[in-house]
């Protein structure tokens, strides 16, 4: 089965051509029938607002007010980071269709030869210094396209899902004092996901 990936070359992106990215890719997504009436799109909201905001910075850093160039400088690394969390997404739950990877608004092209199944990630770290918030750090697997992680209340049976292209994790938004578990792993190009143990932590 084929393989593909989604590219990502957005920090190379001026401001404009960005700003017209980011709108191309809400347009796609929006009316995807095969994909946004089937699931919901994880960011997609997020990538809507910070497109607006990042928009209007641009218009206010105009006068070439350092503060509000600063301002649009910031946002725009938001901007980015919300389309790589979907581009993530959607490489892992459609990365063999075509068709949805096409039709997404990303640039996409062929993945490379396969590497197959990936090992377990090894040492992972769990931290709560920051109140509701948990950071994961694993070390960095060899192939890996990107990491996933599963957390979810320790009592509960419950966990949600969370992908980025690189191997730290932060989990915000968390009801504080309570104790969370938490796993990951790396996603290669086979199907198969090789998760850490579960470990627990307590949010701040």
């Amino acid at each position: 089965m084929k393989k593909y990936k989604l590219l990502i070359n957005f920090v190379y992106f001026s401001n404009i051509k960005l700003l017209d990215k980011a709108k191309h890719i809400l347009a796609s997504l929006e009316p995807n029938v095969g994909l946004t009436l089937a699931i919901q799109v994880p960011y997609y909201d997020e990538l809507n607002q910070v497109t607006i905001d990042f928009e209007e910075a641009m218009e206010k850093a105009k006068n070439g007010d350092r503060v509000e160039i600063a301002k649009r400088n910031q946002i725009r690394t938001t901007v980015i980071d919300a389309l790589l969390q979907i581009k993530a997404f959607l490489e892992l739950n459609y990365g063999s269709d075509y068709v949805t990877l096409v039709s997404s608004g990303y640039d996409l092209q062929k993945e490379r030869t396969p590497i197959g199944e990936l090992p377990t990630p090894a040492n992972i770290q769990l931290t709560s210094t920051q109140e509701r918030c948990i950071m994961v750090n694993i070390k960095a697997v060899k192939g890996a396209k990107m990491y996933v992680c599963e957390y979810g209340l320790a009592n509960e049976e419950a966990t949600q899902l969370i992908v980025n292209s690189k191997s730290t994790f932060k989990i915000t938004d968390l009801p504080s004092a309570s104790i969370f578990r938490v796993r990951a792993a790396a996603v290669g190009t086979g199907s198969s996901r090789n998760f850490t143990q579960y470990k627990t932590v307590v949010v701040s």
